[in-house]
């Protein structure tokens, strides 16, 4: 098993905005403004920039060359939950759509056996589509 530790730490700098910490580098991240990305949509750029990468690997694992890559996600999601309201819905994300574009000189089969892979190899595909538990506790 090749197990990596992955530890980040976050400050509050004020009721909107959470300073991250990760491997020394700051994120600052803003919450209820449509002047700056949300939480929700940096897991979605994550999830991009993961496929991005592991499409790539995959690429080269195959044995193929992979000249580029065009990703655009959309999702939904019911923020119900979110702003108070007594709901059923989840807080989460309701479904996620991912195109994927590769320049690829390959056939058909070919591409379809790369992007199988890639879906099964990316981690942060993984963590959105699998339930991952989240311990939280008061310290």
């Amino acid at each position: 098993m090749a197990e990596s530790k992955i530890t980040i730490s976050s400050i509050n700098r004020g009721p909107v905005t959470t300073q991250v910490d990760i491997r020394g580098m700051k994120v600052d991240f803003y919450h209820g403004s449509e002047n700056h990305i949300s939480p929700v949509e940096y897991v979605l750029a994550a999830l991009a920039g993961c496929m991005n990468g592991v499409g790539y690997r995959v690429a080269r694992d195959m044995g193929i060359e992979l000249k580029g890559i065009d990703i655009k996600i959309d999702a939904t999601i019911d923020i119900s939950r979110l702003t108070g309201e007594k709901t059923d819905m989840r807080a989460g994300l309701k479904e996620v759509n991912v195109q994927i574009c590769p320049d690829i000189d390959a056939d058909e089969e070919t591409k379809k056996t790369w992007l199988e892979n890639l879906e099964f190899r990316c981690p942060v595909n993984d963590i959105i589509s699998n339930p991952t538990p989240v311990n939280v506790k008061l310290v």
